[in-house]
């Protein structure tokens, strides 16, 4: 509702459109490109999903109303970055804010577990805070450490970026308490490629000196390596327990596979645009009504690998953006969510596509000006 709120009173007092022209920016056009095509497809799919008796209407409207509500506040925030000021403070205020509530919230669910209907803790020992359950906290969190992290790389001030690398750290702790398996393996990811770069810059960046090239470019990989190689057949069996734990883990790991591939199945009975919106999955048989958990297969199911294609193509516009601004972390960002997507469906989630918009607004991609879209709209 809040997010109804805002999109209205957005709209009310948008000063981006005179005589009825809207101002047409970079964001706001790819954003408009791809759902019209994702609209489309979805419309065409529905209808042949209709005719073959493998779509549930409740679950399709309820997907549909979600898709139109993900893009019109999609839309609408890429039209209120109206300058490249508002797009920086939404960046340094949104982590800051996130960590803090949250933080204030993980405190008082130390203190008392439950306030009225809302509880805390998710099974007991999952720290989900206001939401119904960690998956969607996750969510919130999963771009949030990425993001500080390149305010701080972007900031002068000794200060500034020393907050930022805490608020990067309290961010990790929460993310943490909420034991999604998802959120840890996406952040490793985003972990291992922020160290990687780190490496690759020292040793083979601009200003790299000799010294530093045969310290961290020969000598400490070397040393790293015979450290490593005495204990690479107890690391090896600590990664598979590791992975063990996480498949049998409630019978998650045989049930995800299953409904993975009956997600496929899915697709392939109607592979070109789909079998429109709504769950095409199940436990025994495609069409059952189960989501795959899985936004590749689950957006494919709906839009065909049209529609994949489209999605693909978005997210690459994105992290092309995000090289071509020299947003390292910000690309992180993006590998770290796609991660996150592999064990979710977040496409129905307004978090995802603000995430989008936050990261392309960002790196630069087409800030008009309040006064400059005036002139554009007369």
């Amino acid at each position: 509702m809040l997010l109804v709120g805002w999109c209205v009173l957005s709209l009310v007092h948008s000063g981006d459109l005179e005589r009825g022209q809207p101002v047409r920016g970079g964001i706001v056009s790819l954003l408009c490109t791809f759902w019209a095509s994702a609209f489309a497809l979805l419309s065409i799919g529905a209808v042949h999903g209709m005719l073959v008796g493998h779509i549930e209407l409740s679950a399709a409207l309820h997907d549909a109303f979600a898709f139109v509500f993900c893009a019109g506040v999609a839309i609408q925030m890429a039209r209120s970055f109206n300058a490249r000021d508002a797009v920086l403070r939404a960046a340094r205020y949104l982590p800051v804010v996130a960590a803090a509530l949250l933080a204030l919230l993980l405190v008082l669910a130390l203190v008392v577990r439950q306030i009225g209907p809302v509880k805390f803790w998710y099974g007991g020992i999952r720290f989900s805070g206001w939401a119904e359950n960690p998956n969607q906290l996750a969510l919130l969190l999963v771009a949030l450490p990425f993001l500080a992290l390149q305010v701080r790389a972007d900031s002068s001030s000794n200060r500034t970026r020393a907050v930022y690398a805490s608020i990067a750290g309290v961010i990790a702790v929460i993310g943490i308490v909420t034991l999604s398996d998802a959120l840890i393996v996406s952040w490793l990811l985003g972990a291992a490629l922020v160290g990687s770069g780190a490496w690759f810059h020292a040793v083979f960046g601009r200003s790299a000196r000799r010294s530093t090239i045969l310290v961290y470019g020969i000598l400490c990989p070397i040393m790293l390596l015979a450290i490593l190689i005495p204990f690479v057949g107890g690391l090896e069996g600590a990664a598979l327990d590791a992975l063990s734990g996480i498949y049998s883990e409630g019978g998650q790991g045989s049930v995800r596979l299953t409904i993975w591939g009956n997600g496929v199945e899915a697709i392939l009975q109607s592979p070109f645009y789909g079998l429109g919106p709504g769950p095409h999955s199940g436990l025994h048989s495609p069409n059952e009504g189960f989501e795959a958990h899985n936004t590749l297969v689950d957006w494919s199911a709906s839009a065909g690998l049209l529609g994949l294609l489209a999605y693909i193509a978005l997210l690459v516009v994105v992290a092309v953006a995000a090289v071509r601004g020299r947003k390292p972390f910000l690309l992180v960002s993006i590998v770290a969510l796609c991660c996150f997507s592999l064990f979710h469906y977040v496409l129905r989630q307004p978090l995802f596509w603000g995430y989008l918009v936050v990261v392309l607004a960002y790196a630069g991609v087409d800030l008009v000006p309040l006064q400059r879209a005036k002139q554009v709209a007369a």
